[in-house]
């Protein structure tokens, strides 16, 4: 497998732009153009309201999806998930897996399995996937990387707190 190219990292590339149909396509396609690899980024899959970044509906979600499972592979954007939520076992997983696509995501070590604190919104927190989860998501060849320990800016941490906090050791 080669090396990819410079990431150009849409976020979601238009999803949170709300573009869609020949918009949603113009923009891929100039990724193309730019010679960059596009991502989709996620954080969550839910029909609660929610005023996150990057958060769609299951049925958006499966749009999105069989939009991208039409593609060719080679022109396949990468699929990531973002801070690792519970819905992105029980809802993103079986639609990916349905259509034989696989993605990445990125946990926060020390909230494996816990409820947020710092994405609450008016109506609640939102639970962290279980270790169960990840290790039926890694066995299902999802890539699953590291997020951080803690959630913190890193651009704020000494260099010590940010060597604690990449390498995943518990700083709470």
């Amino acid at each position: 497998m080669s090396a990819p190219s410079p990431v150009e990292a849409f976020y979601a590339l238009g999803i949170q732009a709300g573009l869609s149909g020949k918009k949603f396509s113009f923009f891929f396609m100039i990724s193309f153009l730019l010679d960059a690899t596009v991502i989709f980024c996620y954080h969550k899959i839910t029909s609660h309201l929610d005023f996150g970044i990057c958060t769609r509906t299951p049925e958006d979600f499966q749009y999105d999806a069989s939009w991208i499972a039409s593609l060719p592979c080679e022109q396949r954007p990468h699929i990531i998930f973002d801070d690792g939520y519970e819905d992105t076992f029980e809802v993103a997983y079986p639609i990916l897996d349905a259509l034989g696509l696989r993605a990445s995501l990125f946990v926060i070590t020390n909230w494996i399995g816990k409820p947020n604190h710092w994405d609450a919104n008016f109506f609640g927190t939102f639970q962290h996937i279980s270790l169960c989860h990840l290790r039926q998501l890694a066995a299902a060849g999802w890539e699953i990387g590291s997020h951080g320990a803690t959630h913190r800016a890193l651009t704020t941490l000494s260099r010590h707190a940010l060597r604690q906090d990449s390498w995943g050791l518990n700083t709470t």
